[in-house]
């Protein structure tokens, strides 16, 4: 979409540059002004149009359906635990840095720009809450200590 939006702007500095080094009249400039206009007006207009094509052809590309099926998430004392159609994944609790409820979805966030959006429907408010405040109660805890080896 950015890209798009070069065209008029040059275009509009050209015909302005134009206009600045020939000193001519404002009519010279005015068909390049409403060009530009237009384009960005259609542009903002048609921006999640061309957001959500550009998203589902990116979808529709070899590879995605990969990504689609059933997720199971799993919670105890040691982390997270993730069974997806791509794999299995562990995460200890270390790596998760917050638990947040909207009025959608439980988002649980680690480490860096990944997270388990849960859709609040599939797994119930209760359900939801209680995951919500099991998980701040563990990663709020301070990681246990090892057990001191023993000398011989």
């Amino acid at each position: 979409m950015k890209t798009l939006a070069i065209p008029p702007i040059v275009l509009l500095l050209l015909a302005y540059w134009t206009y600045v080094a020939t000193e001519q009249d404002i009519r010279s400039f005015l068909p390049a002004l409403i060009f530009s206009t237009i384009w960005v007006i259609i542009l903002l207009v048609n921006y999640e149009k061309y957001t959500i094509n550009g998203l589902l052809a990116s979808l529709r590309t070899p590879g995605h359906e990969k990504i689609y099926g059933s997720y199971i998430l799993k919670l105890d004392d040691n982390g997270l635990y993730s069974i997806s159609p791509l794999g299995e994944s562990s995460y200890h609790w270390h790596a998760v840095t917050s638990a947040e409820l909207s009025r959608q979805y439980l988002i649980i966030n680690l480490i860096g720009n990944t997270a388990f959006p849960i859709p609040i429907d599939a797994i119930g408010l209760s359900k939801a809450q209680a995951a919500r405040d099991f998980i701040q109660q563990k990663i709020s805890s301070p990681p246990a200590l090892p057990a001191k080896p023993s000398s011989i």
